[in-house]
């Protein structure tokens, strides 16, 4: 499996399409260990690779909500905390029962859950709130 950047998704804002696209580098990293057969340490270092750029990607946005008093903020963030939860018991059921196909398809189904809701759903509202802030602030984030 492979999830390739479009413009479908982009949302128009440099920083936050920049970390989108790296998370998006980093999911698919782990696909292609998964499809080479790599050890099982190989795939839980892979899978933690992106684990933990996703907590630095979700923290980027709440800190941008928290400054910019962002309305829709709490959804936002609920969203965040529900697809990180979901991305550990992956990570977790990777380290306790070892790699599976049921597995890949749970992350599969995760990244397209992503893919078109939250990115298409709650990052473009953000975006597009960011951009009307900077506009009406006279500054850029």
């Amino acid at each position: 499996m492979r999830i390739e950047w479009t413009s479908y998704i982009q949302t128009n804002n440099e920083l936050l399409d920049s970390q989108h696209k790296e998370l998006f580098s980093r999911i698919n990293r782990y696909f292609e260990c998964a499809e080479h057969n790599h050890s099982p340490q190989d795939l839980i270092k892979t899978l933690n690779y992106l684990v933990e750029y996703v907590k630095i990607h979700f923290k980027t946005e709440d800190d941008i909500m928290t400054q910019m008093e962002y309305a829709r903020q709490k959804e936002h963030r609920k969203s965040h905390r529900e697809l990180t939860e979901k991305l550990v018991e992956i990570y977790k059921e990777l380290i306790e029962n070892g790699a599976s196909d049921e597995l890949h398809d749970k992350l599969a189904k995760l990244c397209q859950i992503w893919y078109v809701a939250h990115i298409n759903d709650f990052d473009k509202r953000l975006a597009a709130f960011i951009k009307a802030y900077n506009k009406a602030h006279q500054s850029q984030i």
